[in-house]
Order: C-alpha cells, then sequence, then structure tokens
C-alpha cells in the first residue's frame, strides 16, 4: 500500500528569455526521500519555487499540497534555498522566531541546536562561516515542524565532517519521523547515501523517475555513472575517468 500523497502538480512551466521549464510532472509521498539531479540549468532550482508557488507558473492551479489546502503549504513545510529567506542582520534566535511566528518550541528546537553543532544563538546570523550558516539554513527550516523539507544545495558550504553530521540527521529525521524531502545537490554520493527516488531533469524537462531499488545490483556509485550517461552532452560534464572534457565530440 503507497502512502498519502504530500504533494501532486501537474505539468509545472516556466518561461525565461533563454530558458523554459516545460510540464514537469512531480509527486511526493508522506516519508518520501526524492533527489533532483540535473547539471547546473537544467531548471532544479525553478523547479522547487514553482512547486512552492514563489514565482509564478503556468498551470499553478495544478500544483496540488495536499488538498490544496494554503495552510498547508504555508505552516508545515520548511524550505532552504541558495539564496536567504532571511535577513543576514537578524539573530539566529530572531530567525527561528520569526519563522514559527514567535510560537516556538524551544525543547524542539534545541534538540536541532545540539545536533547540528549551532551554539550562541544570540549572535547576527552574518558573523557567523558560510558553513555556519548552512547549518542554520537547515535549522531554521525545521524549527517549525515541516512535515516537508525542500533543500537546495544544502551541504555546498560546509566541511567534510559538518557535511556527513548533516546528512546523518536528514536521514535521521526522514526515518524517525517519516519526513517527506525534496532535495538538490551536485554531490551524487550525497543524493545516493540519502535519497530513495531519484528524478532526472535536462534542459527544463523530466527525464525519467526511478526508484534506488532499480538500482540495487549496479553496486556503489551508480548515480555517478547515471548522471555521466544521461548529461555527457553538457560541456562541463565530468567523464568517468574523473576528468572534465569540456568538448565532448
Amino acid at each position: 500500500m503507497q502512502s498519502e500523497v504530500i504533494l501532486d502538480a501537474k505539468k509545472v512551466s516556466k518561461d525565461y528569455k533563454n530558458f523554459s521549464l516545460v510540464d514537469v510532472d512531480v509527486t511526493l509521498r508522506k516519508g518520501q526521500f526524492l533527489g533532483l539531479i540535473g547539471p547546473n540549468g537544467a531548471g532544479k532550482t525553478t523547479l522547487l519555487l514553482s512547486i512552492l508557488k514563489l514565482i509564478p507558473s503556468k498551470n499553478q492551479k495544478d500544483i496540488v499540497w495536499t488538498k490544496n489546502k494554503k495552510p498547508y503549504l504555508y505552516q508545515n513545510i520548511g524550505v532552504q534555498l541558495q539564496d536567504n529567506l532571511y535577513n543576514l542582520s537578524w539573530s539566529v534566535k530572531d530567525a527561528i522566531n520569526i519563522s514559527t511566528k514567535f510560537n516556538t518550541d524551544w525543547d524542539y528546537v534545541n534538540k536541532i541546536l545540539y545536533n547540528l553543532e549551532i551554539e550562541n544563538i544570540a549572535k547576527k546570523i552574518r558573523q557567523f562561516s558560510k558553513g555556519q550558516r548552512q547549518k542554520i539554513d537547515v535549522l531554521i527550516a525545521l524549527s517549525n515542524k515541516p512535515k516537508v523539507l525542500i533543500l537546495d544545495e544544502v551541504t555546498s558550504n560546509l566541511d567534510p565532517i559538518a557535511k556527513q553530521k548533516v546528512i546523518q540527521y536528514l536521514k535521521f529525521l526522514n526515518g524517525q519521523h517519516e519526513l517527506s524531502v525534496i532535495i538538490t545537490s551536485h554531490f551524487l554520493d550525497e543524493i545516493e547515501m540519502l535519497c530513495d527516488t531519484f528524478f532526472f531533469i535536462k534542459k527544463g524537462k523530466k527525464l525519467f523517475e526511478k526508484n534506488k531499488t532499480e538500482y540495487r545490483m549496479h553496486g556503489a556509485g551508480f548515480l555517478t555513472k547515471e548522471f555521466t550517461k544521461l548529461y555527457k552532452d553538457d560541456k562541463t560534464v565530468i567523464g568517468e575517468d574523473g576528468r572534465a572534457d569540456f568538448e565532448f565530440k
């Protein structure tokens, strides 16, 4: 028996001058961990912004979050984007309180602070390093006890140890609390470890979607091989030998 559908989005489309997102369907179920995969410029962030209704897009009425109740969209989803959703002059505590509309469960938040090793939340966010800010992004996204988490390049500024801790914590939340997650990352080993579903997008179009079980016979590193095969005509893709071939002729 399949779990409850959290998001059902049909033919998500968005036109820019030099790029179009074209008729992309996305479904997210309770407890699903979906990895959105594609090279730079494929449309991953545009897709996330569209399903969150942060940018106007075609067929917006067909982007349905649990019976299309607006409170669900705005109260039950935690979001981390590459562009900050908060003011860097705020303290971490201010950002948490604003995110939770000053109804913060500090027992819950303190557990996140402990697990992500974030200290001195009275400091202004701009006073933290880029790596620490990245963890603060996760903290703020989780502070309202979301049922869905949207993460866009969430570990890009983290050192290897901090990255591993964030990955393990996200995996824990997904497993223990059936948190539904959509994540983008260029670290394919990270996507491979975290996700149960892989969603491939190229030049604004969905290629296909596969469950992790479909790769079970391929061994570790299967996503790197799949990525290379699917995007080898993109000039900046890294070849199977680990080197960049910028011609691909």
